[in-house]
């Protein structure tokens, strides 16, 4: 495991584009997805620097889910 030493902050620039997760301690965006002709994720930071299991597989099921669901969020 490594240390992410500087994260992006993240911002939806798109009416279809929305949060999806924020940093802990400041509120700034670490996650940002896109609901429009396609869908995209995009994190701050790289996944695999999610240090807890339980996290990790939760974040990476919503995603799935994201790009699996049929209606728009």
């Amino acid at each position: 495991m490594y240390a992410v030493e500087d994260p992006d902050l993240l911002v939806p620039v798109d009416e279809k584009a929305f949060i999806i997760c924020r940093y802990e301690g400041n509120d700034y965006a670490a996650g940002v997805a896109y609901a429009g002709k396609y869908k995209t994720c995009t994190f701050g930071f790289p996944f695999e620097t999610i240090k807890d299991e339980e996290s990790r597989d939760r974040i990476m099921s919503a995603v799935l889910h994201f790009f699996n669901s049929k209606k728009q969020p």
